[in-house]
């Protein structure tokens, strides 16, 4: 709403096409279990999965009926049988409960499993081979643990480990960005940077940090993970909280994926 307040379409229509990406990568994907239980059995859980789906379509061709008039009338028809989506109002967030610790936790568990399957690709591991660990280190990982179950599926691991001790694994270095500050702090700016790379500086608050006497804004310079030998790792967005994925594969667990491997091609070949 107030990218289109502003007349700024391209963020609106980035806005939309990212919603709909989560919608259908992670929402629809990972409930079609929910989805495709035996019909005509009453099941609550399924029923919630239809009525989410329902609630989320016509709000979104509600709101998305200025940019796709013709497909959001459609769509928003065919789901309900009303005249017109055009005819409707505005959706507005306060006409729908709004938890925000389920909606921060749900996308920390997205940022976890997106960067685990990076950590796969990377290591020319698919997804159909299990493995036996991830690791999550770091802050803010509270909210996590609810949906262990859910990034162990996802990423293909056998279990779900956490830890706060970054520093058992890996450590950030902290690179300025010389044409960001040499404008503003002038000669001090080679000081800035020799400390630096000598690891001499501390958190100065709100994703702040002193250097050699300065305080560097976060658009002054950027974090460099650095993982011990042997460590398969990545981090969160945030720099607070890191992805260890164990990537030694067992006979067993070898094994496991060769019968995957097998159960899929004869999926494919029906």
């Amino acid at each position: 709403a107030e990218c289109l307040d502003a007349y700024d379409i391209a963020s609106a229509c980035q806005t939309v096409v990212g919603f709909i990406d989560a919608l259908n990568n992670w929402y629809i994907r990972r409930s079609r279990p929910r989805f495709w239980r035996a019909r005509g059995t009453k099941d609550s859980d399924k029923q919630a999965a239809y009525d989410t789906l329902y609630t989320v379509l016509v709000t979104l061709c509600r709101a998305v009926s200025p940019l796709l008039p013709f497909v959001s009338e459609a769509i928003f028809r065919g789901l309900t049988g009303e005249p017109s989506v055009h005819l409707t109002d505005w959706p507005e967030s306060e006409d729908f409960a709004l938890d925000t610790a389920l909606v921060e936790s749900m996308d920390r568990a997205r940022d976890v499993c997106s960067v685990a399957l990076s950590l796969r690709a990377a290591h020319d591991i698919r997804v159909r081979q299990p493995l036996a660990e991830l690791l999550i280190a770091g802050a803010k990982l509270d909210g996590l643990s609810a949906h262990a179950a859910l990034i162990a599926d996802e990423v293909n691991v056998k279990a779900i480990r956490f830890s706060d001790e970054i520093d058992a694994y890996a450590s950030f270095e902290l690179k300025v960005n010389a044409r960001a500050v040499g404008p503003r702090l002038g000669g001090e700016t080679k000081a800035v940077i020799a400390a630096s790379k000598r690891g001499e500086w501390e958190a100065a608050g709100n994703g702040r940090v002193r250097v050699a006497g300065h305080i560097l804004e976060a658009s002054e310079f950027e974090w460099n993970l650095r993982p011990k030998e042997g460590i398969a790792c990545e981090s969160l967005p945030g720099n607070d909280a890191i992805v260890v994925l164990d990537l030694a594969i067992d006979e067993s667990l070898r094994e496991e994926g060769r019968v995957r491997d097998l159960i899929r091609a004869v999926q494919q070949s029906r």
